[in-house]
């Protein structure tokens, strides 16, 4: 198992790591039972502006049932998608910096199976649901000294 530390600051995946349920069925386990590769990009735009682009290609190591308490997927598949996080930082002053981030979580088929315990009624009716692609983003100033 591998759990990274959930604090305010991006360690891997902006999107997965943060806001969906792992492929573990945590909702605070980083990427356990996950390998992915990853493409980054950064540049400098201004003096006082950069920006960094990570692409990334998620999927279980395992594909077996997972179950918790109100989450549970078929593992019909082991893709879990594409996300696509950017961060653009803007030096206000020398130790003050205003940053925009986000994410975007295309959803593979391994969601398609996932089904809420909370409302059985629903997948009774609906069964495997299509999944939603996921997206975030924030915005916030950070004053270093």
């Amino acid at each position: 198992t591998f759990i990274t530390s959930q604090g305010t600051v991006q360690h891997f995946t902006y999107v997965y790591d943060y806001r969906t349920v792992n492929a573990a069925g945590n909702g605070t386990g980083g990427l356990q039972n996950t390998w992915y590769l990853k493409g980054s990009a950064a540049a400098d735009i201004t003096k006082d502006l950069s920006a960094n682009l990570d692409v990334y290609y998620l999927r279980a190591v395992e594909s077996n049932n997972i179950s918790t308490g109100v989450y549970t997927t078929a593992g019909l598949s082991r893709n879990i998608g594409v996300e696509v996080d950017t961060k653009f930082n803007y030096k206000i002053d020398r130790n003050l910096n205003y940053f925009v981030e986000g994410g975007y979580l295309f959803a593979g088929k391994f969601w398609k199976g996932a089904r809420n315990q909370a409302t059985p009624e629903l997948t009774a009716a609906f069964g495997a649901h299509n999944p939603d692609d996921a997206y975030v983003v924030r915005h916030g100033i950070q004053l270093s000294f």
